[in-house]
């Protein structure tokens, strides 16, 4: 098998959400936008044209392997509550398939790297509602930097310095991958309850956050003052990290 070609990443990139599965698809996203989170895809995941390798660098400590096979991705369908096909405007992304199957395979083996506020929702898929900051340290062996995620608070009010700090440095930083990620949000048209989306630029001087949402493939703006009060969490890594 050999690595997954650059454009492969590439399409992960502006991968289209269809599952339940924002963490996986902006987590996914988010590290194909970053040169050294390119690399680690390149090295993680290898193809021989028919099945794909998948390797996690830290299940409980250790690196394990899962191997996907094609007929497995043709396979997993969208369907709606009567298990009837949903037919997709946008194609689903063959490698985010890839990761959907391996993270079906590696929580069948790990029952526990689903956290009990993500197994307590009812889903149709094992793969479906997670937290970034669980697979992101699992497929690249690194911890992540997060603020706010495991919190009980659904805002990150709380956190009004601590937060400006943060995002004055992803803004300074080229080569970041981060993710934002949204509790319960009542009655807002705006930002979409328990959703997350990908961090794609930081002006720190006006401080404006632009957003990419996966589910609905459309840019939003916000400022600081959104995040803190409408958003719950961050989660990624600065450059250096990866």
């Amino acid at each position: 098998m050999k690595p997954i070609s650059i454009g492969q990443i590439d399409s992960l990139i502006g991968a289209k959400q269809n599952f339940c599965d924002c963490y996986l698809v902006s987590s996914l996203s988010a590290l194909a936008r970053t040169q050294r989170g390119r690399n680690i895809l390149q090295q993680n995941v290898l193809t021989d044209g028919d099945a794909f390798c998948v390797r996690f660098n830290n299940v409980y400590g250790n690196a394990e392997q899962y191997l996907v096979r094609q007929e497995e991705c043709d396979n997993l369908i969208l369907t709606d509550k009567y298990l009837e096909p949903i037919a997709l405007r946008i194609p689903h992304n063959p490698l985010v398939k890839v990761f959907e199957v391996a993270m079906t395979k590696l929580l069948k083996c790990h029952y526990f790297k689903k956290p009990i506020s993500s197994r307590m929702i009812e889903c149709r898929e094992i793969f479906e509602y997670n937290r970034p900051s669980v697979f992101m340290e699992m497929f690249t062996g690194i911890r992540p930097v997060t603020l706010n995620e495991t919190s009980m608070s659904n805002t990150l009010r709380g956190k009004k310095d601590s937060l400006k700090v943060l995002l004055d440095r992803i803004s300074d930083d080229e080569d970041g991958a981060f993710v934002a990620g949204t509790g319960f949000t009542f009655l807002n048209a705006r930002f979409r309850s328990w959703h997350c989306y990908n961090i794609d630029n930081i002006d720190k001087n006006t401080q404006v956050v632009l957003l990419n949402d996966n589910k609905y493939q459309h840019k939003v703006r916000a400022d600081y003052d959104d995040i803190r009060s409408k958003f719950k969490f961050i989660c990624g890594y600065f450059g250096d990290m990866l």
